[in-house]
This record gives C-alpha cells, structure tokens and sequence, in this order.
C-alpha cells in the first residue's frame, strides 16, 4: 500500500493517492481523509494502475521548470528540445506525451531512447512516458522528433521518495500490516505544457 502526495500545479489541487492492492484502506485511513469509495485512475498516462484518492492540503510544492530550448520545423518534421529541472531537487523528472503525438525518436540528455513498444503505448492509452531516474541538480533536457502538426498533449512533472510532514497521519493510519511497493511512498508535482 503506498501513498503518494500528488499536486497538479495548473488545477492548484493537492490530492492523496494510495495505491492499495487489496482495493481497500484501513478504517483509520478514512479517519485522517475523505477517500473516494472507488479507485480512479490517477494520471491519464496511468495505464490499469487505480488509486483511491483523496482532498490533500495545498503544500505549494515548487513545479518543475521547463524551457524550449529548440522547437524547428523540416518539412514535415518537427523537433523540440525541452530543459526540465526540478525546484524542488527531486531525483526524477518525467515527461508525458499524449496519444496524438506522432513521435519519431526520444533523446535524454544525448542519448537514443530505444523505441517505446507499441503494446507498452497501448497499456499506456496511447501515451508515452520518459523518465529520467538519476537527475542532476541542473536539470535535463529531452529532444524529441516527431510530425509536425498540432501541438500535442504534454505534461511534465518531477517525482521524490517520501512524503511531506502532512502525511504523517496517513501514515500512522496504514498501519503495521501494510507497507509501500513499487515506487514507494512518493512526492509528484505535474504541471502541462503547451508548445
């Protein structure tokens, strides 16, 4: 059972996230949170991953920053490079591409990403998810090639181990049976971008 504190800087709205795999909480939990009675998905990039969400208090976390730092066209070609850091020095730094992006190649920081396979797109619901997992203090930057057309859907967002002080409750409510998988308890700030 892992939580996370997720803020979506454009919406201004804090939520908790708790990844249960047995689909409930612990009685406590809804003592500290009003949780939603079904698991909602909690990214449209989330793929099948359900979380029971609830209202978190606005900690107005720092959003990464990002800059265009190319954005050229070649006949049908388009190519944008993108800087994203994180204010809040999170370890890992993510971009979200939507379903309507016709992407060519990825490149993090100079390096060829191999190309996504399209079932992991398809259990993605078409979106395409980059992470950076080891990232510097000044940031990376993300280069992508694709079809030139409509701007498409982007998000970026920046993601740290642990939770704030505000959790605290929450954690004491999950109690001594249960404890965080995968990723771990997490911090996630997202913020979209439009090109």
């Amino acid at each position: 059972m892992s939580i996370s504190l997720s803020r979506d800087e454009d919406s201004g709205r804090s939520r908790w996230l708790v990844f249960s795999e047995s689909g409930r909480l612990p009685a406590a939990m809804g003592k500290e949170a009003t949780f939603s009675s079904h698991a909602v998905s909690p990214y449209p990039w989330a793929g099948p991953a359900r979380a029971l969400e609830a209202a978190a208090p606005d900690l107005a976390l720092a959003p990464p920053l990002v800059s265009v730092r190319e954005d050229s066209r070649i006949g049908s070609t388009r190519r944008v490079r993108l800087h994203v850091s994180s204010q809040r020095k999170a370890p890992a730094v993510f971009l979200a591409i939507g379903p309507s992006a016709s992407v060519g190649s990825i490149h993090v920081q100079g390096v060829a990403m191999r190309p996504i396979d399209a079932r992991f797109v398809a259990w993605r619901r078409g979106w395409r998810l980059v992470t950076c997992l080891t990232t510097p203090p000044e940031g990376v930057d993300f280069d992508l090639e694709m079809a030139a057309g409509p701007s498409p859907e982007l998000s970026v967002g920046d993601r740290s181990p642990g939770l704030p002080p505000a959790a605290g409750g929450l954690l004491r409510a999950r109690g001594p049976l249960a404890a965080p998988s995968g990723e771990g308890d997490t911090t996630v700030v997202v913020r979209r971008l439009k090109l």
